[in-house]
């Protein structure tokens, strides 16, 4: 769908001049006469010479029909047609994604309004509007008549999004959740076992509700070759917890009630991206600078932060791919009531994703991540090891997807007055399943349900917790 692939673009106009003009015009009768016998032709036969004229390349004349049509009739679909497909023809794709607008709205047929918003499309892609041509695609997909044109559509938008230096995603999220807040399972403190005097508060401990989650990123690729790109990006995410009456209440009986916004957090981040294709794989090397919005009891937090990351692929065989990555972060907490504190973070990890023919998609990750901060209770080591699998083909209506992995995360420094001698230790279990239901997609976003389950154990019981988790989210597919 590109100015280089003009000849398959008008290929398929010829064809949606041939739909158009089946619709058929009344017998009324217009000024043009046939240049050999000066017979006057009807409506409907000038539409027809013009598609045939339009079949033939010959757009000029097919102009000139279309125009003597739009004078007896301003809102003559067929003749709307033909001028914009004549206006492609002759490269002026903005008259003729104009023209292809007026008939998406003028035509109330779902294949006619198909037929129109690809043409809008097609014309659009030839602009190079590109963002533009895949929201004309998005509106084909509302009105695709078979699984065909469905899918021929998402092929094009895929070649459109290929081209395109812009390149947005949002994803909406809602799951009921046990533990909204990764709470205790029990109210009273243990440590190594032992029970102390203590007790956890009504905010430490597991507080049913939902959670909501908005995720937005959008890059512009500002310089391409043909082996590299850079992009400059911006990502915006934001979660909001909503809670059960129950929990509302015992966290006011225990004066711990701050709102849901207690449980929210915010996080705005603009990064800088170079990719690169090698003999063997890919290398990406990224730096990024943003910032995290919580809030502690009734007073908004705000942790700055500076992260770089770099990625080397290399694939090992036709099938197979070896990833690995590395990162180091800084982050400034700035906080009213305290001093600021600074964490260093560094990371790394290691993946292998292998394609069974027929099959399916595995992959498995070793990562470890160590901190190290102004605060002893945020120092921590942790190794992760987890691995996915993705079938080839659909089971039922659902396109699946799973993983399963085991988090252990020493905190070395760990204090809680002076109760703690040995640290704190960490163990964590998490296994996730996505069913992606793509026969039910609409203008190209498809809906996706999500089943997630953790378990956590560790030597000081307010970090024990098990989730339970039913989400509902919605995302692009191209």
């Amino acid at each position: 769908m590109n100015k280089t692939r003009g000849r398959p673009i008008r290929s398929a106009l010829f064809a949606l001049a041939c739909t158009f003009a089946g619709a058929g015009v009344g017998a009324q009768t217009v000024a043009p006469e046939t240049a050999s016998t000066g017979a006057v032709l009807s409506a409907q036969e000038l539409a027809v010479l013009a598609t045939d004229l339009i079949a033939l390349g010959a757009a000029p004349q097919a102009r000139q029909l279309a125009q003597a049509l739009l004078e007896r009739d301003p809102n003559d679909r067929i003749a709307i047609s033909i001028l914009a497909q004549a206006d492609f023809l002759l490269g002026d794709y903005t008259q003729a994604r104009r023209g292809a607008a007026r008939l998406y709205r003028l035509y109330d047929d779902p294949a006619q309004r198909y037929n129109a918003a690809r043409l809008a499309a097609l014309s659009a892609a030839n602009e190079g509007r590109f963002t533009l041509s895949q929201w004309w695609l998005r509106l084909a997909l509302v009105s695709a008549p078979s699984p065909q044109d469905q899918a021929q559509t998402m092929a094009d938008a895929s070649g459109v999004r290929a081209q395109n230096p812009w390149s947005t995603n949002v994803t909406l999220s809602f799951s009921p959740s046990n533990n909204v807040n990764n709470g205790s399972d029990g109210p009273f403190l243990l440590i190594d076992g032992v029970e102390t005097v203590l007790r956890n508060s009504a905010d430490a401990q597991a507080l049913d509700g939902w959670i909501g989650s908005l995720a937005f990123s959008t890059r512009y690729r500002f310089r391409q070759t043909e082996i590299s790109s850079l992009s400059v990006g911006l990502n915006a995410n934001w979660r909001g917890v909503f809670l059960s009456g129950d929990a509302r209440d015992s966290l006011i009986a225990d004066n711990r009630f701050f709102g849901n916004r207690a449980f929210s957090f915010r996080n705005l981040e603009t990064n800088l991206t170079y990719d690169r294709r090698t003999e063997t794989g890919s290398l990406s090397l990224s730096s990024a600078i943003g910032s995290r919005f919580t809030f502690d009891d009734d007073q908004s937090e705000i942790e700055r932060y500076l992260r770089l990351s770099a990625r080397q692929s290399f694939t090992t065989s036709p099938t197979s791919l070896v990833s690995v990555s590395g990162f180091a972060s800084q982050a400034w907490e700035i906080d009213p009531d305290r001093a600021s504190s600074d964490d260093l973070s560094l990371g790394l990890s290691a993946t292998y994703i292998r394609a069974l023919p027929d099959v399916g998609t595995l992959s498995g990750t070793l990562a470890y991540t160590t901190t190290r901060g102004d605060l002893p209770n945020r120092n921590l080591n942790s190794w992760t090891i987890s691995a996915s699998f993705a079938p080839t083909d659909q089971i039922g209506p659902f396109d699946i997807s799973g993983n399963i992995g085991y988090r252990f995360t020493d905190f070395p420094d760990y204090q809680l007055f002076d109760a703690v001698l040995d640290g704190r230790r960490d163990n964590r279990i998490f296994a996730g399943l996505e069913l992606a239901i793509p026969e039910y997609s609409f203008a190209g976003f498809e809906p996706v349900i999500t089943l997630d389950a953790t378990h956590a154990n560790s030597n000081i019981s307010r970090f024990e917790y098990t989730t339970l988790g039913l989400g509902f989210t919605f995302q692009s597919s191209f």
